[in-house]
């Protein structure tokens, strides 16, 4: 339902419209209709004041602070409540602590340059930060390569799909600069997804305009579009892929310049949101190498995933990693009809299966924290590097998992 035509602006100010163009009676008749047919629903339909202030706020925390300041007065202005002030701060709070729930929303101007050591200490650094199980980190940089053709588009577009469709309040930014929208159909289709599948959460931008991301305007523009995406989606966690790194950069690929000037202009902008982000690459001529160019495009990321076809799917092999709980190898079968992939046997650390038997022991709860299992197993002098003991405890929530099926 659209509203009648209301008077111009032009119009009022020159005393009105010569014949009246808003007759509230005949309006108020089309609401009720629209209502007793079913065309309208009022919860639905007519926001409540609170939600329209709500999404106002969603929009505007996410603004430049001069622009926010700007956006609050326009909006203040043309509220008619005393406490309009009160309100607005409160919407923008509201908004912020939405955003920051899933670890979003993070600016240098949050905090200052040190870090809070109590606040430090009190966090329970997690062993579960995984966004896709063993594969992305949450909050962290990634880079998947591989050497031509051996599928890692096809595994990291079937990754954001399934996070942006599963149940986990995910939201995928994902910028394609290779395939063509034909390219794309194929592999959705073949994966099973079609005009019914609720996409609203993977936000593909095809053949992407972007200025150079290795740029201050090329991490400008991107955190302009992810600091968008993540008003639409205040409560979810926002991963960024970039497929393929090469083309989005105006730097030479063999130059370690170009990827210390894409962390420094744009990686780093993504990790301070919050944001876990991964870019695509290419390896070199054969398996052996590593990834294509320079060495020190390794510098940027957290984790360097080298991935490898296998004679039944792929293996994603960990050529390093800052964190000790990343797995050495994940492997993946790779089936069709639709096409999918099934987690494989896992390549645990060494030690895991016996620690878990000693946390079994203890009689640890299975949902038990990092923290407290190292306490425990200190406190018998079983002390183990934190690597072996995040596997452990996985290794024991699986075992469960396992028996209950």
């Amino acid at each position: 339902m659209t509203p009648p035509d209301v008077p111009s602006d032009d119009e009022l100010f020159a005393g009105g419209p010569k014949q009246p163009v808003f007759d509230e009676a005949d309006w108020s008749r089309r609401v009720r209709e629209a209502i007793d047919t079913g065309h309208m629903n009022l919860e639905r339909d007519l926001p409540t004041q609170a939600e329209v202030l709500r999404n106002w706020a969603r929009f505007t925390v996410v603004l430049p602070e001069l622009d926010r300041e700007v956006a609050i007065a326009k909006q203040r202005a043309v509220m008619l409540e005393e406490n309009a002030g009160e309100m607005l701060r409160a919407a923008l709070a509201e908004a912020e602590g939405e955003r920051k729930t899933n670890g979003n929303g993070k600016t240098p101007e949050d905090a200052g340059p040190f870090i809070d050591w109590p606040a430090f200490w009190d966090h329970e650094h997690s062993d579960a930060e995984w966004v896709y199980q063993d594969v992305l980190a949450r909050g962290r940089g990634h880079a998947l390569y591989a050497t031509h053709k051996a599928g890692k588009s096809l595994l990291m577009l079937a990754i954001a799909a399934d996070l942006a469709t599963g149940k986990e309040p995910v939201v995928v930014v994902y910028l394609d600069y290779e395939m063509t929208e034909a390219d794309l159909f194929d592999r959705l289709e073949d994966m099973g997804y079609g005009e019914k599948t609720d996409f609203s959460r993977l936000r593909y931008a095809l053949l992407p305009t972007l200025p150079p991301l290795d740029t201050a305007e090329g991490s400008k523009a991107l955190c302009a579009m992810v600091d968008g995406v993540q008003a639409e989606w205040p409560d979810h966690h926002l991963v960024c892929i970039i497929d393929t790194i090469s083309r989005a950069v105006k730097g030479e690929e063999n130059s370690a310049d170009t990827f210390r000037d894409f962390y420094s202009h744009t990686g780093i902008s993504l990790k301070r949101r919050g944001i876990t982000w991964c870019r695509l690459d290419h390896g070199g001529k054969t398996a052996e190498q590593g990834q294509r160019g320079s060495s020190g495009k390794g510098d940027d990321v957290d984790v360097v995933w080298k991935l490898q076809a296998t004679q039944n799917g792929i293996k994603l092999h960990r050529d390093l990693a800052r964190m000790s709980w990343v797995m050495p190898n994940v492997t993946f079968g790779q089936f069709d009809c639709p096409l999918h992939y099934v987690r494989l046997a896992d390549d645990w650390p060494e030690g895991t299966g016996e620690l878990a038997n000693i946390l079994d022991r203890l009689e640890l709860p299975i949902d038990v924290t990092t923290r407290q299992a190292q306490k425990a197993l200190q406190s018998i002098d079983e002390g183990r590097r934190r690597g072996v003991i995040v596997a452990a405890i996985r290794w024991r929530k699986e075992r469960d998992e396992r028996g209950a099926s």
